[in-house]
This record gives structure tokens, sequence and C-alpha cells, in this order.
């Protein structure tokens, strides 16, 4: 390697180098830059390129990726569980409050016309919507109309979730006290438990 040493301050440069890479000096005989100027750099001072910094890039942005894509399954695995049982809850309490609103309507119509009514006599007397019917899905709950009897002095309406919709079916009667049971299949007359 041909070195060229800087005849202003010593330094070796590399051989093809048209200045000093310390001071700037010109070995051309030129000029050299004045005291305290920025000089460029020699040709053999200028960086090489290694092909390293895009698979670095890909490695970090990878790196990145997953730690996010971790973060996010935590987060997930946490707050899933938590929003299906909020949603339950959610849809129970609105199955209770369509059957208190069917019972409500049925004490209506039973002071009116001295007995109780079906789910479309409610709706033509304008007691319930008219899209409340036997069979109708509301809130992922199956509302039925079990009975009216024939001197209508008995009623008994219905509320059974879907598979996902919650844990506890629902029915109301004549007494006016909505009853659950655990399942899918709702508690028959007075044979569920009370909740008020």
């Amino acid at each position: 390697m041909n070195a060229k040493s800087c005849g202003n301050c010593g330094l070796f440069n590399e051989a093809g180098a048209f200045a000093c890479v310390r001071c700037g000096f010109r070995f051309d005989g030129a000029p050299m830059a004045p005291r305290g100027t920025w000089a460029p750099p020699g040709a053999g001072y200028a960086p090489r390129a290694t092909g390293n910094s895009k698979s670095t890039i890909v490695v970090i942005v990878l790196v990145v990726g997953l730690v996010v894509v971790g973060f996010g399954g935590i987060v997930a695995a946490i707050a899933i569980p938590s929003l299906i049982r909020a949603r339950a809850a959610a849809n129970q309490s609105a199955a209770i409050g369509m059957l208190r609103s069917i019972a409500s309507a049925e004490a209506t119509y039973q002071s009116r016309h001295g007995r109780y009514a079906t789910l479309d006599e409610l709706a033509k007397a304008g007691l319930i919507g008219a899209e409340i019917r036997n069979g109708m899905e509301r809130n992922s709950y199956v509302f039925r109309e079990v009975k009216v009897t024939a001197e209508s002095f008995e009623f008994c309406a219905e509320a059974m979730p879907n598979v996902t919709s919650g844990d506890d079916s629902y029915n109301i009667v004549e007494d006016f006290v909505i009853r659950e049971r655990e399942g899918t299949t709702p508690p028959k007359g007075k044979s569920g438990t009370p909740i008020g």
C-alpha cells in the first residue's frame, strides 16, 4: 500500500487520497482550507456500504412486530373473557326487562278485560310492540308464550338463551315473579328460583 504522509500534520493517508483526512492539506499543491473550517475527507475516507443495513432494519421490524403481537395476545387473553361475561350479563338483564314488560302488559290487559291475553292480543291492544311475538329472538334470547289457559286466568312467558347469550333461563307467571334456572331450559311454572 502506498500511503501518503501529510506534509502539514504528518498523518499517513491512504494511497489515492487527494487531501489529508485530519487537516485537509491538499496533496496536489492546491491551497489548504483555512483553519477552523471544514475540509472534505479524502476519497479513501468515505464510509463503505456493508449491505447489512437492510437486514438490520428487517430484523428490528420483525422484533418490534413480535413484541406488539405478543402484547396484543396478552391483552386479548385478559380482555375477551371479561367482555364475554359482560355481554352475557347485559343479555340476561335485557331478557328480564322484556319479561317484566310482558307481565306489566298482562296486568293491564287483565284489569281491563278480566283475563290474561296472548302476545298477539297484547300487541293489538297496544300494550307491547307489534314485533314482540311468540318465538321472537332479541338480545340472543328467545321469548315464548307458554300458555294462556282457556279461562285465561293463568299465563306464562319464558326467555331462553341461545348458545352464546347467557347462562340462565327465565320465566314469569301470573304472580308476576321472575324465576330463573341455570341452563337453556326455563323453569316450569313456579319451580324456578325467584329473582324479584
